[in-house]
């Protein structure tokens, strides 16, 4: 089993998930809800910021490339919800046509193997006192996701 601290980042730090943004949340919330009801696929703790998301997940087949699949489904639906409020007369932000690569996401993406319970429990920590932090507070949406099943358990 693999464990991971993955963080994400918006194209230039743009801050998509705020309190405004309860439709983009959702397709985060949704993305991983659809891998959690997968067997080989267990979170353990998330934090939706912003400009970036935080997860602590484990993957029983590490074939499985949850980071690839988590773009390109996040991608489509912002940009299907972007799209929409275009029509609305409420665009969040422009997308270069030239380039559809990475319209959403940063290229790079901090992705961190977990070895032990130590670093898992406090990476955990982290995540759960990042969106309290003074320079997020008041910033960040409703962090309680009740249709994510989380074990805040370390994986034997």
């Amino acid at each position: 089993m693999l464990t991971q601290f993955f963080t994400c980042v918006t194209k230039d730090r743009m801050p998509f998930f705020t309190k405004n943004d309860p439709d983009f949340v959702s397709i985060i919330v949704d993305s991983l809800a659809f891998f959690n009801s997968r067997d080989d696929f267990i979170i353990h703790a998330i934090s939706i910021m912003p400009n970036h998301v935080h997860l602590l997940i484990s993957m029983i087949d590490i074939r499985y490339e949850f980071q690839i699949r988590f773009f390109r489904f996040t991608t489509k639906k912002i940009l299907e919800a972007n799209k929409q409020r275009a029509l609305e007369n409420r665009v969040h932000f422009e997308v270069n046509r030239c380039d559809r690569k990475h319209q959403v996401w940063r290229k790079r993406f901090k992705d961190i193997r977990v070895r032990d319970a130590r670093a898992f429990y406090a990476i955990q920590n982290y995540i759960k006192r990042n969106p309290e932090s003074k320079y997020w507070k008041n910033r960040c949406c409703d962090q309680s996701f009740p249709s994510l099943k989380i074990s805040p358990r370390f994986p034997n």
